[in-house]
């Protein structure tokens, strides 16, 4: 899962009463300091995914966008989800039909000129210190 992700879920069992070892009052406030915002934003469609993708393609004279942007993080996402399907790997945190890509989105991608590359297997897992000082530098 990832660094916000876990933040939020944790919030949330706070805020209902709970007590949560990973997000700590100390981390709460350090985290409100920065304003970090609690509540996710709204997720976009796998259709106005693509059709971003595909404008920006068009501005960019076909380049992908940065990996730093939401756009740039949905097509490496997307190239993940695509080895995990081909693969028949599930990550332990989700469903195999929330996270497989269908063989209708796989047709589309391919059809408009996607390229899912290899898979990168140097994965590396941060510290909570580390991510949260990632966090700092991005704003």
């Amino acid at each position: 899962r990832g660094f916000l992700v876990d933040i939020r879920k944790e919030y949330k069992k706070v805020k209902a009463g709970g007590v949560s070892a990973y997000l700590t009052p100390i981390r709460i406030e350090r985290l409100k300091q920065i304003k970090f915002s609690f509540e996710a934003r709204p997720r976009h469609t796998f259709d106005e995914r693509v059709e971003q993708w595909v404008e920006y393609r068009k501005q960019s004279g076909g380049k992908d966008p940065r990996t730093s942007s939401t756009l740039g993080k949905w097509v490496s996402k997307t190239r993940v989800r695509y080895h995990d399907t081909r693969d028949n790997k599930v990550p332990d945190y989700i469903t195999k039909e929330q996270h497989h890509l269908t063989q209708e989105q796989i047709d589309k991608l391919k059809s408009l000129g996607f390229e899912f590359g290899e898979r990168d297997y140097d994965r590396v897992v941060r510290s909570w210190d580390e991510r949260f000082e990632e966090l700092l530098a991005f704003r």
